[in-house]
């Protein structure tokens, strides 16, 4: 006989806990035979109706996320900063969805365990009544409580195990696909600044371009005025000499 039965304390938690249960009859018995059974996600597990909306919400969000092809195209379009703070802004808030889920999952998990556990243990004082009441088996009430806890004990760790098994399966592959997108985020948040590296850089290389083509033009500029000081200067020579000519010729010519 197992050393590990529950205590009084134990039950009396139990049933306590079973007032708040989010299983019925007909789960139990799907549970009981290896079916599965719609577990909910991420959120506060401490009323039914909480326990309810976070499983809906969790495994909406988990099916539904869909993530954008790629982000590196719409930034080319759009601002550079915006498209930047919208990928780190959806990027936290994948990390975020993700830690929820794990803490949510465990929740859920552990509060249908313990309503499970607790719905089998009352079909021990059931059962032993039922046989007491109906065939007068007084006597062996605490033989048919004992016998029952020795099944329930063994089948239930086979369950539990199985139960377990089976979340695991069925979430493995969801975490799976949500971790893949975190990375694909990743790779689209870097492939953004990547990109956004390049325009600053072409940006300066077209204003250095620029600035080298103003430079130059200056410089040709200037040497243009170099070119017509250069004429001018030759032209205020000639009229000079002009002059001078001009001059002897009529001192010459009053001699």
């Amino acid at each position: 006989m197992p050393d590990d039965r529950l205590t009084e304390e134990e039950k009396t938690a139990i049933l306590e806990a079973l007032r708040e249960a989010s299983l019925d009859d007909d789960d139990i018995q799907r549970l009981a035979m290896g079916e599965d059974t719609t577990l909910g996600g991420p959120g506060s597990v401490d009323t039914r109706e909480d326990l309810i909306s976070a499983a809906a919400s969790a495994l909406e969000f988990v099916e539904g996320l869909d993530v954008e092809e790629s982000r590196a195209e719409a930034v080319a379009d759009e601002d550079a900063m915006a498209g930047f703070d919208g990928l780190l802004r959806r990027l936290e808030a994948l990390r975020s969805e993700i830690a929820s889920l794990q803490r949510g999952v465990v929740g859920v998990f552990a509060a249908q365990l313990l309503t499970f556990r607790g719905k089998v243990v009352e079909l021990k004082s059931r059962i032993s009544e039922e046989m007491v009441e109906k065939l007068k088996m007084q006597f062996f009430k605490s033989f048919i409580e004992s016998t029952f806890v020795d099944i329930v004990d063994q089948e239930f760790s086979a369950l539990e195990k199985e139960l377990v098994d089976k979340i695991v399966e069925q979430t493995q592959q969801r975490f799976k696909e949500f971790a893949e997108r975190v990375r694909q985020s990743e790779i689209d948040l870097r492939t953004a600044i990547v990109e956004q590296q390049d325009i600053v850089r072409s940006f300066m290389q077209s204003l250095e371009e620029e600035a080298a083509a103003v430079r130059e033009e200056l410089q040709e500029k200037e040497r243009e005025i170099e070119r017509l000081r250069a004429e001018i200067d030759k032209l205020h020579a000639q009229i000079d000499l002009g002059a001078a000519a001009g001059a002897s010729a009529e001192e010459m010519s009053r001699k």
